[in-house]
């Protein structure tokens, strides 16, 4: 199933996002909206994220660091198949504005 977001819904996420970083830095929040996000969609929010709290936490696979790393080196050495011609250098220091 798959649902667009609406301008209303991100703002609800963007809020309640907001609001749960705010109470783990120990900020005081204040329960109301900005008025600026209807209740409905801000309780839409609460229930996804009710939900998701519910699935299992699962830990990262074992080789996580190393797959990455392996594929940092990888695009590393493809970036320097590219051409000099087609390389996007930065200017040298005495040219910048």
């Amino acid at each position: 199933m798959f649902k667009q977001l609406s301008d209303d819904d991100r703002r609800a996420i963007d809020l309640m996002l907001n609001r749960m970083r705010q109470a783990e830095a120990g900020a005081t929040v204040f329960a109301g909206s900005d008025g600026v996000v209807p209740q409905e969609r801000l309780a839409a929010v609460q229930k996804v994220f009710a939900l998701l709290d519910e699935l299992p936490a699962e830990d990262p696979p074992e080789d996580l660091v190393a797959r990455t790393l392996k594929r940092v080196n990888e695009s590393k050495s493809m970036a320097e198949m590219v051409p000099p011609q087609l390389r996007a250098e930065p200017p040298p220091p005495n040219e910048l504005v």
